[in-house]
């Protein structure tokens, strides 16, 4: 499952995340509880136009276990504001 991600290089990932999406308008949320490095915001936002990123610092590995009642929040937010 993880092989995409560990065994090939950022250019193979990127290539199979742009094949994935092409033609898919995708409301995507990305949310970490560890900083993703100062790189990846853009990098997510050139592949899927729109996309948010989050950071809950402090927060590990488990950021919707670490507080479940403000992670469904955000989910119902998230989901509230993309037009039907």
């Amino acid at each position: 499952m993880w092989a995409l991600l560990l065994d090939q290089s950022a250019d193979d990932v990127a290539r199979s995340v742009d094949s994935a999406l092409a033609g898919y308008a995708t409301p995507y949320l990305s949310l970490f509880g560890i900083d993703p490095g100062p790189e990846y915001a853009a990098w997510l936002a050139s592949r899927i136009p729109g996309a948010q990123v989050e950071l809950w610092e402090g927060h590990g590995h488990y950021p919707h276990l670490v507080d479940p009642d403000r992670f469904v929040a955000r989910l119902h937010q998230f989901w509230s504001s993309i037009p039907v």
